[in-house]
Parts: C-alpha cells; sequence; structure tokens
C-alpha cells in the first residue's frame, strides 16, 4: 500500500519528466538545424565519455572512471534538457 508520502512526490516527479521529455524533443530539433555541426559536437563529447585518467591503474579503476564520466555526463544532459522544457511550461524562467 502507497504512502501518503509517495502521493506528494508524484506531481513533482510528473511535471519534472514532462520538462525533460519537452526538453529532449527541443534539443533534437535543434540539433536539425546544423547537422555537421552537431555531428562534430556528438564525437567530441563521446571521446570525452572514455577518457581515462593516468593515474588508473587497473581494471576496476579504469571502469570507475568511465562510469564516472557516463554518470556526470548524463546528469549535464538531463539538466539541460529540463531546463530547456521548463521554457515551455514556465515562460517566466
Amino acid at each position: 500500500m502507497a504512502d501518503e508520502f509517495d502521493r506528494k512526490l508524484m506531481p513533482g516527479f510528473m511535471q519534472t519528466a514532462f520538462a525533460v521529455m519537452l526538453g529532449m524533443g527541443y534539443k533534437s530539433m535543434d540539433c536539425l538545424k546544423d547537422p555537421m555541426g552537431t555531428a562534430t559536437k556528438t564525437v567530441e563529447e563521446a571521446k570525452g565519455l572514455v577518457e581515462i585518467p593516468p593515474d588508473a591503474t587497473g581494471i576496476e579503476a579504469k571502469g570507475k572512471a568511465i562510469a564516472g564520466n557516463l554518470m556526470a555526463k548524463g546528469m549535464e544532459w538531463m539538466q539541460g534538457f529540463q531546463k530547456a522544457g521548463e521554457q515551455f511550461i514556465d515562460p517566466a524562467q
């Protein structure tokens, strides 16, 4: 059985999820304006995902470094998508 606390969180979660989805759509359409520039930027960002610091020795340390890169970049993208989507939900922002 769900707690009352869960019901209070759901509207905020839904609004955030909707903002992220709107932002993803907007950014996707924005990328179509300059396909070559977008491709170049995408390749540069993909290279950054697999960068391993020189002090990482061993498979475990290298795996953690790559996982950290993926998590950091994923959060950066989600925050960007949310910010872009929120401008459609609340024009005052």
